[in-house]
This record gives structure tokens, C-alpha cells and sequence, in this order.
């Protein structure tokens, strides 16, 4: 019954109801301090050099091995009156005080085996809470306590931090104002407006982290482990085997923070929402630069400041810094992340700019020799962009330029002339649009003969009758119908139904 081979005990594992009955806290706080002083008479008599560890190095049991479970230990941080033998010692570990958890490791570690106390137990089992706000709170309690005891940049406090970015940053609910605070997004500024007549463009990095990481000095952190670094090392799961005769595991004292990137910025981990105009101008802006960069040289769509010849202008010219590009690894996800941003953006961006932007890049396509997929997705995507901006009437040439110039990009083509950018035009717009569409199938129809359309399995301009098809969008009825005349009258037919619609 006394468990004597590992140090849960005999209620190990026993399921923690909710809410959490005063009670069986008053009894499990009893059980531990009576479990506590028999492992610890237990440890003097098998492991005398226990007896002369100093403060912070438990005598009896660990912590994580008082209670049968976290969710225990953290209905006791809702309730300290009701277990007060082991709230204290949550306290005492959770808000230590520096001289305490500084304390070198003892050169025997033979008295302290496998008992040592978890911090990420205690961190846990204090921030779990169902209200964001609440776990919020609780998180930067945590954090001003030990930036409060130790220098922000010292490897605790990094040790700290990395703990609680990795175990709540990705949480639901997400605590977001705990991890702006531990975390937050700091921008580059754009250049001055004022150099925004200089003839040449100015480097920029948007995000200055990443340049912080390329040059930072080694921090003095040098010097005997501690017992604070003992108990970041040690997880609760570890006394579900250790015994009086575990081996002595020296702390990790490896930090693995995360190498900042472009991503960062275009997928950030704060509230968007909450992010000033500011910032969110810089986001476009980096994002934009990062895709014109796509399939080879830049096109400069910042190569003078915006908008030209303003005695005003919006943003400077400028480029990207090369630190800032190399940074990113995965340019697959990066462009994804880059378009995803800007979507959300969209209202917030000159439709010239994107225009641009992706006559740009489909001016690129042609002399793409590698990732061309990539580059052609990114196209496509601005085309769809400026069709949802405030002037979707710059779409217009850009999807009768794929229609006419890519044929083969059949995949493309019903997203870029879509019945949606129809209905966002004016009606005259429209009007030319579609004309101008007729006039492209009916020169493919004169270049082609008839019967060659429907022989030719590899004739990709074959592809405009399902163009058509997908923007009148017909029942089954009437497809049938359309398909059993000729194909040069289903192009006119389709023509006449579009208008029709407008």
C-alpha cells in the first residue's frame, strides 16, 4: 500500500471530480503531509545525505507527487484554505525568491536522487483555467514574477518564457493578451517620408528580430547549474517511476527558441484586429515586396515612392533587406501566408499597387524556370485580389490577358473571369468585358477549324467553351441542350445568356 517503488502512491491517477469538493481536499492535504513526513523518515534512513540538503531541495516528496494528479493541484489553487500543507508548498515553489533557486547543485547528488520539484507541474496546474481572461491573468503573473527576480534577457527568464509560448500561444482559448505581452510584434518602421524623393530606393526590414538573432552576443550565463535549472528540467510524469534510487538526471540547460521569420509578421500570434494602422501598413507593404520578388529579379513596384510625383506620398521607395528574405525557409508557405495576409488586408490597399503587382508576375511567368507552379499560383491569386478590391474594374485586362495569352492555364481561368467580378463591375464595364471576351473566342473559333476542336485531345484552347459554361452556370437541361447543337453556336449562345444576366 505505501507504494515504496514510485512515489504516486496509493490514489495515483485518481480522477479529480468538478467542481472539487472542499472535503476531499481537507483529506488529500492530510494524506500528503502524513506521505510527505513517512518518505521523508523513509529517504534519512536509505539516503542519509537527504538529511543535510539545503532549502528548496525537497526532504520528502516532490511536489508533483503530493496529489494524485495536476487537476488536483490546481483545484487547490482555487481553494488554498482547504489544503493549506500543500498549497504553501505550490506557493513556495511557484513565487520563489532568487537566493533560494539559485543555489548551485551540491557537488554529492546522491542525497537528492530523483526527488526534485517540477516547476512546469506548478506553472501548469496554476494557469489552468477555462476563462481566457482568467489563464490570461494567470500567465502574466507568472512572467512579472520572474522578470521581477531575474534580468529579462537572462537564460531563466528565456527558459520561462519559451515554457509558456509553447504551451499557450497555440492554446484554445488562446490567451492572447499573455502572449502579446510575452511576445510581442515589433515592426520595423518604414523609412522617412521625407527621402521619399531620393532617386534611389531605401533597404528596409520590416521585422528587426530577425537581424536582433543574426547578431547576438552570447550572454555570460555561464556558471554551476542551479536548482532553479532542476526544476525547469523536471516534468510530473518523472515520479510515476522514480524511486529512492533513481539517478540523479542534470538539468537541460539548452534553450530552444525559435528562430524568428517572415512569417511571424504575416501570420502574427496577437489579435489582428488589435494591431494599429501602423503596423498593418507595414504588413502590406513587406508582403507585397516579398512577392515581387518571386520567379527571379524584382520588378520594383516600390522602386519610387507611392503615389508618384505626390507632394504627399504613401510609402517611400524602398526594398527588402536581404536578412529579412533569407530568413525565410519555406518559400511555399511563405507565399501562402504573404496572399492570406493581404486578402484580409484587401480594403486597406491602392488596387494599383496590385494591379501592378500581378502584371507583374504574369509578365514573369514566361521566364520562370523553377517553382513555376508557385509563381503562377501567386499571380492568379493578386488577379482574384484586385477583382475583390474597391476598383475590380482593374481586373478586367488582367483576366482577359490570361484568357487570351494562357490557354493552357485552364485551371485558372474560371476563378480570374469569375460571375462574381462580373456583378462587382458597373454595368458598361461589363458590357465591354464580356464583348471583349466574345471577341476573343470568336478570333480562336476563326483560327481553328471546327471538327479540329473537338479531335485535338491536346488542343488546350479547347478549355473556353467551360469558361463560358461556368459563368451562365446552366441546369442540366439546358447543358444537354447546349451541348447537342454546334460548337461554334454554344460559344454565341453562352454569350447571349452572359449578357442576359446583367
Amino acid at each position: 500500500m505505501l507504494h515504496w517503488h514510485a512515489m504516486g502512491g496509493p490514489l495515483d491517477d485518481l480522477n479529480c471530480p468538478t467542481p472539487t469538493p472542499g472535503y476531499a481536499l481537507r483529506f488529500l492535504d492530510k494524506l500528503a503531509l502524513q506521505r510527505d513526513e513517512l518518505w521523508a523518515k523513509q529517504r534519512r534512513i536509505r539516503q542519509p545525505q537527504s538529511a543535510a540538503l539545503k532549502l528548496g531541495w525537497p526532504k520528502g516528496l516532490p511536489v508533483q507527487a503530493l496529489l494524485p494528479s495536476i487537476d488536483w493541484a490546481s483545484a487547490v489553487f482555487k481553494d488554498k484554505s482547504a489544503a493549506p500543507f500543500v498549497a504553501k508548498r505550490l506557493d513556495e515553489i511557484l513565487f520563489c525568491n532568487s537566493k533560494t533557486v539559485l543555489s548551485p547543485i551540491p557537488r554529492s547528488t546522491r542525497g537528492i536522487s530523483g526527488f526534485v520539484d517540477s516547476l512546469p507541474y506548478v506553472i501548469t496546474a496554476f494557469c489552468a483555467c477555462k476563462s481566457e481572461v482568467e489563464q490570461s491573468e494567470r500567465i502574466i503573473q507568472v512572467w512579472e514574477h520572474y522578470t521581477r527576480i531575474f534580468p529579462a534577457q537572462s537564460k531563466y527568464t528565456r527558459h520561462i518564457k519559451q515554457y509558456l509560448l509553447q504551451n499557450y500561444a497555440c492554446a484554445k482559448p488562446r490567451p492572447r493578451k499573455a502572449v502579446q505581452i510575452l511576445d510581442p510584434l515589433i515592426l520595423g518602421a518604414l523609412p522617412g517620408l521625407e527621402n521619399s524623393t531620393a532617386s534611389e530606393p531605401s533597404e528596409w526590414n520590416p521585422y528587426p528580430a530577425i537581424l536582433d538573432a543574426s547578431s547576438d552576443i552570447e550572454m555570460d550565463d555561464e556558471g554551476p547549474a542551479t536548482l532553479l535549472e532542476c526544476r525547469l528540467s523536471t516534468y510530473w510524469f518523472f515520479h510515476i517511476t522514480n524511486d529512492f534510487y533513481a539517478t540523479f538526471e542534470e538539468p537541460s540547460t539548452d534553450i530552444e527558441e525559435p528562430k524568428p521569420c517572415a512569417l511571424d509578421i504575416w501570420q502574427p500570434k496577437c489579435n489582428f484586429c488589435e494591431l494599429s494602422l501602423v503596423d498593418k501598413e507595414i504588413i502590406i507593404v513587406s508582403a507585397m515586396l516579398f512577392l515581387d520578388t518571386l520567379g527571379g529579379e524584382s520588378s520594383g513596384i516600390f522602386s519610387t515612392s507611392f503615389p508618384e510625383n505626390s507632394g504627399s506620398p504613401r510609402y517611400p521607395p524602398l526594398y527588402l533587406d536581404y536578412d529579412f528574405l533569407s530568413s525565410i525557409e519555406n518559400e511555399s508557405e511563405a507565399v501562402t501566408a504573404a496572399l492570406s495576409i493581404l486578402n484580409k488586408l484587401r480594403h486597406m490597399i491602392p488596387a494599383e499597387l496590385l494591379c501592378k503587382l500581378s502584371a507583374s508576375l504574369l509578365k514573369k511567368l514566361p521566364q520562370v524556370k523553377s517553382k513555376l507552379w508557385l509563381v503562377e499560383r501567386a499571380a492568379f491569386d493578386l488577379i482574384k485580389l484586385v477583382g475583390k478590391a474597391d476598383q475590380p474594374e482593374l481586373a478586367v485586362d488582367l483576366s482577359l490577358h490570361v484568357i487570351e495569352h494562357m490557354p493552357g492555364a485552364s485551371s485558372w481561368h474560371r476563378d480570374v473571369v469569375s460571375l462574381g467580378l462580373i456583378q462587382r463591375l458597373d454595368f458598361a464595364v461589363a458590357e465591354r468585358m464580356l464583348a471583349k471576351f466574345a471577341s476573343v473566342v470568336l478570333e480562336f473559333l476563326a483560327r481553328t477549324p471546327e471538327n479540329d476542336l473537338v479531335e485535338e485531345e491536346d488542343l488546350d484552347d479547347a478549355i473556353l467553351c467551360d469558361e463560358i459554361e461556368h459563368l451562365v452556370a446552366p441546369s442540366d437541361t439546358e447543358l444537354a441542350k447546349l451541348l447537342s447543337i454546334p460548337f461554334s453556336h454554344c460559344f454565341m449562345l453562352a454569350i447571349t445568356l452572359t449578357c442576359e444576366m446583367l
